[in-house]
């Protein structure tokens, strides 16, 4: 097995967005006379995109289309408010990512946040990583899991998929990384646990941004 390049995941992988998601979600919650939750409610919600978030996050009898694009629409203005209020990338990434970066390693994002935000967002906390590609939620290509857009990554790269480490912190991810071909590596640090992401099929699962240094040495032998 030999890595060529990396795709990470954003939202729990590389950045802690849950007190910002959190925050923002429930005050569109709120300006629609819904219930709010708690952080670690919004927690389970999130990692399909912002529609599925709002539905999920909605009572179950208000999830109709009008209501979900509405309280879409909610978030999204709250969200530009404060989506830097409290994020922050987890601790230690940025140190392995410009230990990656000298191994003349390819770097990419891939999220399912939409691509004006996730390209604003990484450029803004990870100003010093090169990656090669920021890549984001666009209306003309299916969300993760639908492996189309990493497939797409992986022909920019010029390399074949299996050749791909793809690291995230949801069973989602592991999904794209399978569906893609690609090599699947799940992080417990984000907003899913370890038994999840064995269940899903990780091949690799880590618990620190540090470990993944050590599995490039073994893996790339």
């Amino acid at each position: 097995m030999m890595i060529k390049a990396l795709i990470f995941d954003l939202d729990g992988t590389l950045l802690d967005t849950l007190d910002d998601l959190s925050d923002s979600m429930n005050l569109a919650l709120q300006q629609m006379n819904f219930p709010t939750h708690d952080r670690l409610r919004h927690k389970s919600f999130i990692g399909n995109g912002i529609e599925i978030f709002a539905s999920r996050a909605l009572p179950e009898k208000a999830r109709d289309e009008k209501t979900i694009l509405r309280c879409v629409e909610f978030f999204n203005v709250e969200y530009h408010r404060r989506y830097n209020k409290k994020t922050l990338p987890y601790g230690g990434l940025n140190e392995v990512l410009k230990n990656l970066m000298a191994l003349d390693l390819p770097l990419a994002v891939l999220s399912n946040k939409t691509d004006s935000f996730t390209k604003l967002m990484v450029k803004e906390f990870f100003p010093e990583i090169n990656f090669s590609f920021i890549c984001g939620s666009l209306p003309h290509v299916p969300k993760k899991p639908h492996p189309q857009a990493a497939l797409e990554l992986a022909s920019q790269l010029n390399l074949a998929p299996a050749n791909i480490l793809f690291i995230g912190d949801s069973t989602v991810d592991i999904q794209t990384a399978k569906n893609a071909g690609m090599i699947p590596l799940g992080v417990t640090w984000g907003f899913r646990s370890f038994e999840e992401l064995k269940k899903e099929g990780a091949q690799f699962i880590i618990n620190a941004p540090s470990e993944l240094i050590p599995i490039m040495t073994i893996t790339n032998k």
